[in-house]
């Protein structure tokens, strides 16, 4: 099956980037890469793919800044904050937020709220 994205980018000559739903961001700083987040960023990355997700995607990014509460990522546009996260946590996560759209309560750090 040929993706519209790939249709779109062959009849206008343009590159677009395939579109996306939620963005998960893991600090990849020094504090998180201590505790863990490797593990957990792989392990998203592949709970993401078998449960067959995609229009998420998962990135490292630089310190997100919150090293006491080490290691943490963030999901958008939600914009909760997960921390403690652990390789044996995502699957759960992945099912209940990036699946269901429920927030894992357990493991929320911080909620952003939206000013309308």
């Amino acid at each position: 099956m040929v993706e519209w994205v790939q249709i779109v980018s062959e009849l206008t000559g343009q590159k677009l980037m395939k579109p996306i739903q939620r963005h998960i961001l893991f600090c990849d700083g020094s504090d998180c890469k201590k505790k863990g987040n490797k593990k957990a960023y792989k392990a998203m990355k592949k709970s993401l793919k078998d449960a067959k997700q995609p229009f998420a995607r998962c990135s490292k990014t630089k310190c997100l800044g919150a090293c006491k509460h080490a290691p943490v990522m963030v999901v958008y546009p939600d914009g909760i904050w997960y921390t403690g996260i652990k390789k044996d946590d995502v699957q759960r996560i992945v099912a209940k937020h990036i699946v269901d759209g429920n927030i894992e309560e357990d493991s929320v750090l911080h909620q952003m709220t939206v000013n309308a």
